[in-house]
């Protein structure tokens, strides 16, 4: 779930910054819930 999380984070480098944010919160998404 890691993995998957901070995946999307090295391609956000390359797009829009409402597009990072969007992946941020979905990565955070995972997180709570790989913790959860």
């Amino acid at each position: 779930a890691t993995g998957a999380g901070a995946l999307p984070v090295l391609f956000t480098k390359q797009v829009s910054d409402r597009i990072l944010d969007v992946m941020l919160g979905f990565a955070a998404g995972v997180m709570l819930a790989a913790t959860a």
